[in-house]
């Protein structure tokens, strides 16, 4: 072959190989695969963070592939609230924020158990960015690790919840009031038969105090408080005397005032009220147009006429006027020989009220109407149809606290509780049983109290039940989901080596139910405890 020929040969083998580098010439040699999605599925899998933090992602609980992580220390985390939680571990910070789950997914939080207080079990708490820190109702203890399974991702931290108790006086307290601002209002009685008001700020410090004219003419004839929107304060209460100080004759009467912000008493006030012989207070509230309701109980001098023993209602207008009653209240059922006991009393949302009642049935041979009743009314003070109900053919030995849930469902304790609709529906789940033991031991001195917070219900009762406790009474808190299911961690027991007693429970504006309790011993001491996470 020429070297011509050769040479040409080279030049066109060495082009073939060129073009077949930069692909301008034909190839057989399919491209690469894609790299596989990280991260977790439709399958499902597990993601391990730091110090054995984990979440465990069930089949069906992500419609697609998402990336997946733990981190800790968690950055951009809310603070706990020092005075409410006691960390007992780092924050885990689980991503992304917000992501959803079709199905719950189990997270695994590690705590620190040399920092968890002897006697004490860890908590999980749940913040969003930006927001706080609430407990995570439905954690476990598994060995080092908190276990929980919930719906969504963001941070996750351990703690040990506070009971910050402060020590307001000496004088027996009777009821408790949320305050506009955050601070609380609370009532009782002194040694000389006057009553005591006071307002105490969240740390604990009394701001100021007050006194009123007041006496125990019944059993559960003891002073109530509530507050209206813009500040004002409305006190009710028993007394014997009237406004100069000289004797009714024996017979009792109601006397309403109101105070400003700082303990002085408001023109315009007091307002008496008088049904028969004998009329006590039962309950008092303030709606949103500062319209005070008043709710109790009269009978006659004879004590054996148990047919006198009628609850009544009054109105007032927020500078004294007296705008409806005192009227009867009708409860289901005409049977004699009966006496109908006022209770409670709660503020519907949108207008109107729900009243309780415990009836009394005297003799023997025919059913006297004895047990439990609620009745609905109005905004124009009419029964709403559906009510009165009777919820029990037993009368419990303390009141039947009420409780406002949501779409003004209304939640009333006796020997069980019980739930109704804005109709008077039974709600589903309800009448629940407590599962505290002998309700006997519920409350032996002041009527227990029901609180509606977050979707849960909170009672605050007595109790000998307290596990390593000193064999007396001890105050305790009952949380029950809305169908009347013990939250975990609950009861929560706390109280002195004396016997304890609840006065009062209430919500503040952040959402803190706080406890008003005392001790009855040597020497008497008033308390006020806040519940933290709720």
């Amino acid at each position: 072959m020429k070297q011509s020929n050769l040479r040409r040969l080279a030049v066109c083998g060495a082009l073939a190989v060129a073009l077949a580098l930069v692909g301008c010439g034909p190839s057989t040699t399919p491209p690469p695969p894609p790299p596989p999605p990280t991260g977790i599925g439709p399958d499902g899998g597990t993601v391990t963070g730091p110090n054995g933090s984990q979440a465990i992602v069930p089949a069906g609980a992500l419609a697609t592939t998402v990336a997946l992580a733990i981190a800790s220390p968690g950055t951009g985390a809310p603070a706990f609230p020092p005075d409410d939680v006691l960390a007992v571990g780092d924050v885990y910070e689980f991503t992304p924020h917000g992501q959803a789950f079709a199905q719950p997914v189990t997270v695994r939080i590690p705590f620190d158990a040399s920092k968890v207080p002897a006697g004490e079990t860890p908590r999980l708490f749940h913040a969003e960015p930006g927001g706080r820190f609430s407990e995570v109702p439905s954690a476990v203890v598994s060995g080092s690790l908190l276990e929980a399974q919930v719906h969504a991702f963001s941070y996750f931290a351990p703690g040990v919840p506070k009971l910050p108790t402060y020590e307001i006086g000496s004088e027996q307290p009777t009821h408790l009031a949320a305050y506009p601002g955050g601070s609380l209002l609370a009532v009782g009685l002194k040694n000389d038969g006057t009553g005591w008001l006071s307002l105490v700020a969240p740390n604990g410090t009394v701001t100021w105090q007050t006194t009123f004219p007041a006496e125990v003419t019944l059993a559960l004839a003891v002073p109530r408080v509530a507050a209206g929107p813009t500040g004002n304060i409305y006190v009710v209460a028993a007394t014997r005397k009237d406004e100069a100080g000289t004797s009714l004759g024996g017979r009792s009467e109601v006397r309403v005032t109101s105070f400003d912000s700082q303990g002085r008493e408001r023109p315009g006030w007091p307002q008496r009220v008088t049904v028969g012989y004998d009329t006590w207070p039962a309950a008092i509230a303030a709606d949103a147009q500062d319209r005070v309701f008043v709710y109790g109980g009269g009978s006659a001098q004879n004590m054996s006429a148990h047919d006198s023993f009628r609850p009544w209602l009054a109105a007032f207008s927020s500078s004294g006027a007296i705008t409806a009653g005192p009227s009867a209240i009708a409860f289901s059922g005409t049977e004699p020989s009966r006496r109908i006991l006022p209770a409670d009393m709660a503020l519907k949302a949108g207008g109107g009220l729900y009243l309780t009642a415990r009836v009394v049935g005297f003799g023997s041979g025919s059913d006297r109407g004895t047990g439990v009743q609620v009745t609905s009314l109005d905004v124009s003070g009419m029964p709403v149809s559906g009510f009165p109900a009777r919820l029990s053919m037993d009368t419990p030995y303390f009141g039947a606290p009420v409780a406002l849930g949501t779409n003004d469902d209304v939640f009333v304790l006796g020997a069980q509780l019980y739930g109704l609709n804005s109709t008077g529906t039974p709600l589903q789940g309800l009448p629940a049983n407590l599962g505290l033991g002998d309700t006997d031991e519920l409350s032996r001195d002041t009527q227990p109290r029901l609180s509606f917070g977050l979707g849960n219900l909170y009672f605050a009762g007595e109790s000998t039940d307290r596990a390593g406790g000193a064999g007396g009474i001890d105050v305790f808190v009952q949380a029950l989901t809305s169908a009347g299911a013990s939250l975990p961690t609950f009861p929560t027991y706390f109280g002195t080596q004396d016997d304890d007693f609840v006065a009062g429970s209430a919500l503040d504006s952040a959402g803190r139910l706080w406890i008003l309790w005392y001790s009855d011993g040597a020497q008497r001491k008033t308390f006020l405890t806040r519940m933290p996470g709720i």
